[in-house]
């Protein structure tokens, strides 16, 4: 696969990631402070929590970072070159917490 590929792959997986991840929580809560979290969000009347909380996942660099590191250490398979290669196209137009994520898996 190429740099571009794989970065778009793990876009995705990223995006679906998140939601099923949010969905999860929202249903059984994983700890005490997701739970508070989401009890905020429905007192100040988040209609679509599963939602906004896949999207504060989606924005976390250290929930990111995890993720981000695994699928890019497992497409590569080792070789330098392409793990930044495709950082720098994980990079292209990706927003703040993203970026903070893979500044912080480059080595």
């Amino acid at each position: 696969m190429t740099p571009q590929q794989i970065a778009r792959d793990i876009r995705g997986r990223l995006e679906v990631a998140c939601g099923e991840i949010a969905y999860e929580a929202v249903q059984c809560p994983f700890d005490e402070k997701t739970e508070k979290k989401i009890a905020k969000a429905k007192k100040d009347g988040v209609r679509d929590v599963a939602g906004w909380l896949a999207d504060e996942y989606f924005n976390d660099p250290d929930f990111l970072s995890d993720m981000i590191g695994d699928w890019v250490y497992d497409a590569v398979k080792g070789d330098k070159a392409l793990e930044n290669q495709v950082y720098d196209e994980l990079s292209k137009n990706a927003h703040s917490g993203m970026k903070k994520a893979i500044e912080s898996l480059r080595r």
